[in-house]
């Protein structure tokens, strides 16, 4: 994961509000801690910080904020383009005089809206995002986010100043009050979580998925509207339809493979992870990595079966026991690492997890959507 955080206001941006975005900026450096890119124009209007975590095209070529090769169009972007191969191939075919600084799929997210616009790109686009894009002609600043809401992205908006960012946190450093909003605590404890637009705090506003955000800095006015809309065929399902998924995991797990650094699987011997890590063994050139949390506790081990499962697969696996000091040092850290309280106890060893893991890679596959789309859980048979 990468992450952002930026401001628009239609004064002069001051050196103390440059001083506070730096200091939001660090405050999620954990997202991104490759590299830190920094870019403010010439009236210094807008100032975007990015913090890098670096996947594909790990050169200097894939750093961000990355400015369009007409100088129009800056973006900051937190994500992955799995079908900009694709993309690219597309482009260099309709455009004979294209010209590439490097491999990243960042710099193909931003070729593709300079050449056919960005309503036009977001159709197309295939991936899990969250963006900022400041169009330097005409004034505007566009934020978008992906179709399931899998990236984070909010904002704050009063008196000509606009502010985003990745994470709530950074709102802080800009001395914004950050008051308990009632309404969105009450969704919560309906709902055990808080649903977009809505967020833990008073006029913090988290953008919907699917959703681009149009910011005009000369009439300091907001548009919302929905990029695209994911349409489901209630068809009754056969044995071709059963082809047709096998063929689409294949092709999305492939895609979700390439990187310029090592990728594994989390796997705990469920039914979404053992897909996952199935379809990743088979299309891989490489062997499969998977990684397991074990606990003693008999009753909340998962790695018998995922021991079974990755010997099936011929994995190269590895169990991480954890203990009850894992379980409450994680208990400490979450607080500082998920800005909104969320109802799922999965957040504690998921946590574990990803830090022990990150000694071994950066990038994990997981089963994570499986039981809510396939409908994986009694609560939805019974439903």
């Amino acid at each position: 994961m990468c992450g952002f955080v930026g401001l628009v206001t239609n004064k002069k941006i001051s050196n103390e509000q440059l001083l506070k975005l730096d200091s939001a900026a660090k405050s999620i450096k954990f997202r991104g801690p490759d590299y830190v890119g920094k870019w403010t124009d010439a009236k210094k209007n807008i100032a975007i910080i990015h913090n890098r975590l670096s996947i594909l095209d790990i050169t200097k070529n894939g750093n961000q904020p990355m400015q369009s090769s007409d100088k129009r169009f800056i973006l900051a972007y937190n994500g992955e383009l799995y079908n900009y191969q694709e993309i690219k191939k597309k482009i260099n075919q309709e455009f004979t005089d294209v010209t590439w600084n490097g491999t990243s799929d960042t710099e193909v997210f931003l070729k593709s809206i300079e050449l056919y616009g960005l309503d036009n790109s977001l159709k197309i686009f295939n991936g899990m995002f969250s963006f900022s894009l400041w169009d330097s002609k005409n004034n505007l600043l566009f934020l978008g986010r992906d179709l399931i809401g899998e990236k984070p992205l909010y904002y704050y908006h009063k008196n000509n100043n606009f502010y985003f960012s990745s994470q709530i946190k950074c709102f802080k450093n800009f001395g914004i009050d950050l008051e308990i909003d009632i309404e969105a605590l009450k969704l919560y404890l309906n709902l055990n979580y808080i649903p977009s637009p809505h967020c833990i705090f008073k006029n913090i506003k988290k953008l919907n998925p699917g959703n681009i955000l149009k910011y005009n800095l000369n009439t300091d006015v907001i548009e919302i509207k929905k990029f695209k809309k994911i349409e489901f065929d209630n068809k009754e399902k056969n044995e071709n339809s059963i082809i047709s998924l096998n063929n689409i995991l294949e092709e999305v797990i492939e895609q979700q493979l390439i990187a310029d650094v090592p990728v594994g699987v989390f796997l705990s011997g469920g039914l979404d992870s053992s897909l996952v890590a199935s379809v990743a063994s088979k299309v891989s050139k490489n062997k499969i990595r998977t990684f397991c949390i074990s606990q003693k506790d008999k009753n909340y081990n998962e790695s018998d079966v995922a021991s079974l499962v990755a010997k099936e697969l011929n994995t190269e696996h590895h169990n991480i026991l954890i203990d009850k000091k894992n379980i409450l040092e994680a208990i400490e850290s979450i607080s500082n690492i998920y800005d909104e309280p969320f109802s799922d106890s999965s957040q504690i060893p998921t946590t574990i997890l990803c830090k022990e893991v990150s000694k071994h890679g950066k990038v994990f596959l997981t089963g994570d959507g499986g039981d809510e789309m396939f409908g994986g859980y009694n609560r939805y048979i019974y439903i």
